[in-house]
């Protein structure tokens, strides 16, 4: 922060790179002399890894799927709707006779 603010012949840009670099320096830091840190970047190579073993579906089954879900969840909200409102009725209109 020091070369922010007493290097004001510099555009503000450049000058926004050194708080920027110090983050970047402080996480760096962290990543590789901490334990956690150390278990991060594992895990985030070893997800890589898996990620790259995935077999991916082809695009027109993909759609297909993604259709199915999308017409499933509508079917279904429309019918917890459905038992909803039935539910109320019963409930609110016979039952309590609020009309």
């Amino acid at each position: 922060m020091w070369l922010f603010y007493n290097m004001p012949q510099l555009s503000v840009y450049i000058r926004l790179l050194f708080p920027f670099a110090g983050v970047v320096l402080a996480l760096l830091i962290v990543f590789y002399w901490c334990d956690f840190g150390k278990r991060l970047v594992i895990y985030i190579r070893e997800s890589v890894t898996e990620f790259k073993k995935v077999v991916w579906p082809p695009r027109k089954d993909a759609t297909k799927m993604t259709i199915f879900v999308i017409i499933f969840v509508a079917v279904l909200s429309l019918f917890i709707y459905a038992v909803d409102s039935l539910i109320s009725w019963l409930f609110f209109d016979l039952l309590l006779k609020r009309g």
